[in-house]
C-alpha cells in the first residue's frame, strides 16, 4: 500500500461519529483531552474498509432511530426516525449484497481496525444520547442529526474521489440521495421546532 494510497485526505472516524450526540448538558463544542475523539485514517482506496466503515455507520444510524422511537416522542420525530431506520437498513442491505459479490467479510471480528473503533465510538455516543433528559433529548438529537449528515455527504464526496470501485460509487449514488433528503428533514424539524408558539396553542408533549 502506498503512502499515496493510505489516506492523503487524512479522513479520521469522526467524519462518522455522531460527536454531537455524546455530548453531555451544559458541554460546549470545546473537547477536553479526555473527550478528544479516537483518531483512524481510512484508506479509501481500499474498498473491504470503506464498505465496512460505512456499514458500521448504517448499522449505528439504525440504532440511533430505534432510540428516538424508544423514547417515544412527538410524532413528527418519529416519523423521521422511522425514515432513518428504513433508508439505512437499505444501504446496509445493499453493502451486504456488494460485501458477498466480493467476498468481504462483515462480522465484527474480521473488519478492519478502523471499521472496529468507529463501531466502539458510535456505541459509546449512542449511550451519552440515551442518557440525555427527556427535555433535552429532541432538540439534541436533531441538532446532531443535522451535523453528522451533512458531514456523511462530505465522506461521500471523499469516497468518490479517493476509489475507483464503481460498484461501490454506485452505491454511493443511492446512500447520498438518502442522506440528503434526511439533512433536508432535520433542518425542517430543527426550524420548525424554533418557530414561536401561536397564541393558544400547546406544543405536543412526548408520551411518558
Amino acid at each position: 500500500m502506498t503512502v499515496f494510497n493510505k489516506v492523503c485526505t487524512g479522513l479520521v472516524i469522526s467524519t462518522l461519529s455522531l460527536s454531537l450526540y455524546a455530548a453531555q448538558p451544559g458541554s460546549t463544542e470545546t473537547e477536553t483531552p479526555d473527550q478528544t475523539p479516537v483518531e483512524s485514517q481510512v484508506d479509501l482506496a481500499d474498498t473491504r474498509e470503506v464498505i465496512q466503515v460505512l456499514y458500521v455507520s448504517n448499522a449505528a444510524e439504525i440504532k440511533v432511530a430505534d432510540l428516538v422511537r424508544e423514547r417515544n416522542p412527538d410524532e413528527d420525530l418519529r416519523r423521521f426516525a422511522d425514515e432513518l431506520a428504513r433508508d439505512h437498513a437499505l444501504l446496509n442491505s445493499m453493502l451486504e449484497a456488494l460485501a458477498n459479490i466480493k467476498s468481504i467479510s462483515l462480522e465484527q471480528a474480521e473488519m478492519e481496525e478502523s471499521a472496529q473503533l468507529a463501531g466502539s465510538k458510535l456505541d459509546q455516543e449512542l449511550q451519552a444520547l440515551a442518557a440525555k433528559p427527556q427535555a433535552e433529548f429532541r432538540s439534541a438529537f436533531l441538532e446532531a442529526a443535522i451535523r453528522e449528515h451533512q458531514k456523511t455527504l462530505d465522506f461521500y464526496s471523499q469516497i468518490e474521489q479517493g476509489n475507483s470501485d464503481d460498484a461501490l460509487k454506485a452505491t454511493i449514488v443511492i446512500a447520498r440521495q438518502l442522506v440528503e433528503k434526511h439533512l433536508a428533514d432535520a433542518q425542517k424539524l430543527q426550524a420548525e421546532s424554533q418557530e414561536p408558539q401561536q397564541p393558544g396553542t400547546e406544543p405536543e408533549q412526548p408520551i411518558e
